[in-house]
């Protein structure tokens, strides 16, 4: 090799010395990223386009990001710490273990990102959207979400101490063991949600809506539920001493604690229907109810029966007393909805064999006929159970 080829190698391999460490790990689906310093002072990069991109551990804290478009870029433990982020795109992100703390997300899009174990403490999150995001875990202490949609979200475990959520929507949202102490939830749109063991000590929930709420076994100490609605939610063994109920709305309000014989809850985030004190697992099984309960029947819904001859304690949907010719005749009724599945049809067999064998009759109907003619389904068991 000649001395030239030696000094221009040599020259080369200098100037690649003296290039700064690329801030964007390059992937082969990517668009051609420009690399920039790791947090030079006053970096304007916004309306950038980084999607797909992989940035991780990179470090953009401070940095102008306003519009930026992350969608799908993956951004685990990346710093946004104190980033202009307003209206930037985050939509199916993953920013596991992120730091947004004290950053400006106003506006922002994070639809259906996985924010786990994210820090965003005094972030701002005023309007901005996060429907369906995985948060669990993720640290929102004193931060601002006022306005912001929350449809869905899964915040399992979150930490929003001190956050302000003022007219933020929940509705059918994931808040099992998370903490909203002194947190603002004034108008807020908790509509099905799921509050499993929440912590929502001193909260402000005045006028907030919790109808059909999941609130069983949760801290509503010193809270302050004026002019809410808790309208059929689960209120079951939660802690409301000290709270504010003036004006609120309880009516079909679960409040006694429930039997275990009594349609138990048998995933964290069932959704539990109820009439007239009673719990279901669907509407179809309230239509069928209300149609034994006009037809003057005794009936007992979702009971659990023991069979003293075998030993065994079975859950069915209805245990159906009738007056007959031959006397009194009682028979279960089950509904076959998404609950019975077909490679259950075995078990439910054998199980239907144990209850005929102890002198009670299983009698099926599917779902949606129960649905469209709750009516005729009640009229065929009757007939049924009188021969």
């Amino acid at each position: 090799m000649s001395h030239l080829e030696n000094g221009t190698e040599t020259e080369i391999q200098q100037e690649l010395a003296e290039k700064p460490e690329p801030l964007v790990e390059q992937r082969k689906d990517s668009c051609p990223l420009r690399a920039v310093e790791a947090n030079p002072d006053k970096v304007n990069l916004a309306q950038a386009d980084f999607r797909g991109a992989n940035l991780s551990r990179a470090n953009l804290s401070a940095m102008n990001l306003i519009e930026v478009q992350f969608e799908l870029a993956i951004l685990r433990s990346t710093n946004f710490h104190g980033a202009n982020l307003i209206g930037a795109n985050f939509q199916q992100a993953d920013l596991k273990n992120a730091i947004l703390a004290e950053a400006l997300l106003d506006n922002a899009n994070l639809e259906q990102a996985d924010l786990r174990n994210a820090e965003l403490w005094r972030a701002f999150l005023n309007n901005a959207f996060l429907s369906h995001a995985i948060c669990r875990g993720a640290i929102f202490v004193e931060a601002t979400l006022n306005n912001a949609d929350l449809t869905g979200i899964d915040l399992s475990h979150g930490d929003l101490c001190e956050a302000n959520l003022h007219q933020a929507n929940l509705t059918e949202s994931i808040l099992h063991h998370a903490s909203f102490w002194r947190a603002n939830l004034s108008q807020a749109c908790l509509k099905s949600a799921s509050l499993l063991k929440a912590n929502l000590t001193g909260a402000n929930l005045r006028g907030a809506s919790l109808s059909q709420a999941n609130l069983a076994y949760a801290d509503l100490s010193q809270t302050d539920l004026s002019d809410a609605d808790l309208s059929y939610a689960n209120l079951t063994r939660c802690q409301l001493t000290d709270a504010n109920l003036t004006g609120t709305k309880l009516e079909g309000t679960i409040l006694a604690p429930i039997g275990l014989n009594h349609c138990p809850e048998l995933y964290p985030n069932q959704k539990i229907s109820s009439w007239e004190k009673m719990r279901f697992r669907s509407q179809v099984e309230i239509q069928v109810a209300q149609v034994l309960e006009a037809r003057g029947l005794l009936y007992c819904p979702n009971p659990l029966t023991r069979l003293g001859s075998y030993h065994r304690s079975f859950e069915v949907d209805f245990v159906v007393c009738c007056p007959t010719q031959l006397g009194f005749k009682w028979a279960i009724l089950e509904i076959d909805g998404y609950w019975h599945f077909p490679e259950k049809r075995a078990k439910e067999h054998e199980r239907e064999r144990l209850f005929e064998h102890s002198g009670v009759r299983v009698y099926r109907f599917d779902a949606k006929l129960c649905s469209i003619n709750p009516e005729a389904v009640v009229s065929e068991l009757i007939e049924l159970m009188s021969k």
